[in-house]
């Protein structure tokens, strides 16, 4: 690197010289006009003087701020050679030699590490897919008991449905058995005959706002809107019959006996009544071991 030339070295450019500072020589010239350059010589060489005073007199503070500025100059040059980027890289890679050995030991010791774990994440892999293949048979399995539960649900649901809707037919069945026994009804009244709604479950007619057919005479005396309204309930086909006709319908849902016909003796009644049980609980056998 090229340095910068000192104060010694530094060379500014002088002032001219002073008349003072003049040879005598010159002064003492011959400025007469019987000399040899005659007037002309004397003017120019008095105006040169003149010129030269004033530019050394204005060049001298100039001067002597340039050599206060040198000095405080020379400090900060000297300062920044003593601290170049050199000297600094130098500095810094004395320090950092013995960063970057440590680095490098830090840095085998972590491979040793490294090596020595392989083998228990290789074990942890081993592992985790044992567990989520596990975990795997697990939920199938669930699910599968899951549908299995399903399916059993449904089968009972439908089972149930088909239950009720049998016990209900039987219940229909046995109490038309008892009343065909029952004559008018006036002795012995009706049992009422429910109907049967959507999943067998049964309902008294007296929910809809009907009256309670106990007997013969209240079965004749029914309004006509009362009569449909039983039809349908009982899902017995009436259009174009007559008010007779749909009576006549209703007693024999109702198990009564017709006019014309002998009642059923109560030993009749009684036996098909038993047959009806029998037959009950050879179909729901689970019904009757829960009573």
């Amino acid at each position: 690197m090229k340095m910068p030339p000192s104060a010694n070295q530094r060379r500014y450019p002088e002032p001219p010289p002073t008349p003072s500072d003049m040879p005598q020589s010159d002064q003492n010239q011959d400025t007469t006009p019987g000399g040899k350059d005659g007037p002309t010589r004397n003017k120019e060489t008095a105006m040169q003087e003149l010129v030269m005073s004033a530019v050394g007199t204005a060049l001298r503070p100039v001067t002597s701020r340039l050599d206060d500025l040198q000095q405080k100059v020379d400090p900060v040059i000297a300062y920044v050679n003593n601290n170049t980027v050199a000297k600094h890289t130098e500095m810094l890679q004395t320090h950092l030699n013995p960063m970057n050995r440590s680095l490098g030991t830090l840095q085998d010791q972590v491979e040793r590490v490294e090596r020595r774990f392989d083998p228990l994440n290789e074990h942890l892999d081993s592992v985790q897919h044992g567990i989520l293949r596990g975990v795997d048979q697990k939920c199938n399995t669930l699910e599968q008991a899951v549908q299995t539960a399903h399916k059993d649900i449904r089968t009972v649901s439908d089972t149930q449905v088909v239950t009720k809707a049998l016990t209900a037919d039987v219940l229909v069945n046995s109490y038309q058995v008892y009343n065909s026994a029952c004559g008018s009804g006036l002795t012995r009244p009706f049992k009422v005959i429910p109907f049967i709604r959507e999943g067998g479950e049964t309902e008294s007619p007296s929910a809809s706002g009907l009256p309670l057919l106990h007997d013969v005479p209240t079965i004749n005396n029914i309004e006509d809107e009362e009569l449909d309204l039983y039809l349908r309930e009982y899902d017995i086909v009436y259009d174009g019959l007559s008010r007779a006709a749909k009576l006549r319908k209703l007693r024999v849902h109702i198990g009564c006996t017709p006019e014309d016909e002998k009642p059923m003796t109560h030993s009749s009644t009684l036996v098909v009544m038993l047959l009806l049980g029998v037959a009950f609980f050879v179909l729901f056998p689970d019904h009757f071991l829960s009573i």
